[in-house]
């Protein structure tokens, strides 16, 4: 509705229609099996990186490009699979478009590291004569303050019961063979 108030009133409208264009999901995925069943975002040297993505709208226009370690940007196309042969991090951007929607631009990172990273078990042991299992401390790691494991007292006691049956054992064979000796002189005399 417009209104001119000046020299004369005049009110006057027209009706109009703002179009807007829809929206859609899409998701990059970063895998390391072609099915990519399990995504990641870490990935040591010489292995295949399979990129790939997902949307909520079909037969999607994708532009892809990919920024390598060394700044080199390749236009690919996705799905794809590249071999992880430098070192560092990876940028993927991707362009999704069809008529009637709203372009979407996405990007996501990886990274390609050398080898497979050694993980230590890092664990302290606070001597004051009491087993600290929330701060770490276990047998192996603190064996001033932690007993040893069941499993070693188990098979003591089954050594132990083991050599007490074979003396017992040992025991009532001599003394039966005692009583059979004796029975055997008193028949004899």
């Amino acid at each position: 509705l417009v209104s001119i108030l000046e020299p004369y009133q005049l009110d006057f409208s027209r009706p109009f229609s703002v179009q807007t264009l829809e929206e859609f999901n899409v998701v990059l995925k970063v895998c390391n099996s072609s099915s990519c069943q399990e995504q990641s975002k870490i990935f040591v040297q010489g292995e295949d990186i399979y990129l790939n993505y997902s949307s909520d709208v079909e037969n999607l226009e994708i532009n892809a490009t990919l920024t390598l370690p060394d700044k080199t940007i390749k236009e690919i196309t996705i799905p794809t699979s590249i071999k992880a042969e430098q070192i560092g991090t990876y940028i993927l951007e991707v362009t999704a478009s069809k008529d009637g929607y709203k372009t979407q631009t996405l990007s996501t990172q990886f990274g390609v590291i050398e080898k497979e990273a050694e993980i230590r078990e890092e664990s302290s042991c606070f001597v004051n004569n009491k087993c600290e299992p929330e701060l770490g401390e276990n047998y192996n790691t603190c064996p001033q303050d932690c007993a040893a494991p069941e499993e070693g007292k188990l098979l003591i006691y089954v050594v132990l019961a083991f050599i007490v049956l074979a003396v017992s054992y040992i025991w009532l064979r001599k003394r039966e063979e005692r009583k059979v000796n004796e029975i055997v002189k008193r028949i004899r005399r």
